[in-house]
């Protein structure tokens, strides 16, 4: 039998949809800045494509995980996905993070 890995805290979690949301914000600017100057039938526009699909498929499976990990009013959709800065800071001072693996 395996032992169960204890999962990221609240706090790994938001830190990381903090960094994943600035980085996806990153590649989406190349995706644009790519399909104006090259053919979007391009190498390099479909690898710049591929590569936001593949951020967007990992925010969506940590989405998963950390609604099923943190409890009730501490998991928000603003953890992994596009909250404005001041909806983030919101809901961050009404729900302090924690340090605890899995939320607990």
């Amino acid at each position: 039998m395996t032992a169960r890995k204890p999962g990221l805290s609240r706090r790994q979690h938001v830190e990381l949809g903090e960094k994943l949301q600035a980085t996806r914000d990153e590649v989406l600017r190349a995706v644009t800045l790519l399909s104006n100057v090259y053919p979007v039938a391009s190498r390099q526009v479909r690898a710049a494509e591929t590569t936001l699909r593949k951020f967007d498929e990992l925010r969506s499976a940590l989405d998963d995980v950390s609604a099923r990990e943190l409890p009730g009013d501490l998991w928000s959709p603003t953890i992994y996905y596009g909250a404005n800065r001041e909806q983030r800071a919101a809901w961050l001072a009404a729900n302090p993070l924690d340090d605890e693996p899995g939320g607990a």
